[in-house]
C-alpha cells in the first residue's frame, strides 16, 4: 500500500476519497469536504478527531446554505409592489376625466400609493 493516507484497500482494489465521492456522484465542493473529512478524521496528521468532525458539521452546514433558495425579502417585494401600484395609478389619473389631484384620487378610490 502506498504512504497516501487517503488510500484504503477495499474488496482488493486500491481506493482513496476522492474515488469514493466519485464513485457516489458527490459534486457539491462542501459535501465533498465533508466526506474527506469524516473519512479521515484525526489521520491526517494535521488535526485531531474532534476538530475533523466540527469541521466537517461546518462544511455541510455551508453545502445546505449553496443549495437552500434565497429567501426572497419581504421589503423589496412591498417596495416594488407599491412602485407599479402608484404608477398604474399615475397611468389611470392621467387617463381619467378627473379634476381631482392624483392623491385625493387615489384617497377616493381607497388606494394607498405610499
Amino acid at each position: 500500500m502506498s504512504n497516501n493516507k487517503y488510500i484504503r484497500d477495499l474488496k482488493g482494489v486500491q481506493v482513496d476519497v476522492y474515488d469514493v465521492l466519485k464513485a457516489f456522484n458527490v459534486t457539491c465542493p462542501a459535501m465533498q469536504h465533508a466526506a474527506k473529512k469524516v473519512l479521515c478524521a484525526g489521520i491526517r496528521g494535521h488535526k485531531d478527531a474532534l476538530k475533523d468532525k466540527r469541521e466537517a458539521i461546518q462544511s455541510i452546514e455551508r453545502s445546505i446554505e449553496l443549495e437552500a433558495p434565497a429567501e426572497p425579502s419581504h421589503e423589496y417585494f412591498e417596495i416594488d409592489t407599491m412602485a407599479c401600484v402608484r404608477e398604474l395609478m399615475l397611468a389611470a389619473h392621467r387617463d381619467s376625466e378627473t379634476t381631482m389631484s392624483f392623491e385625493d384620487w387615489c384617497r377616493e378610490l381607497g388606494v394607498v400609493t405610499e
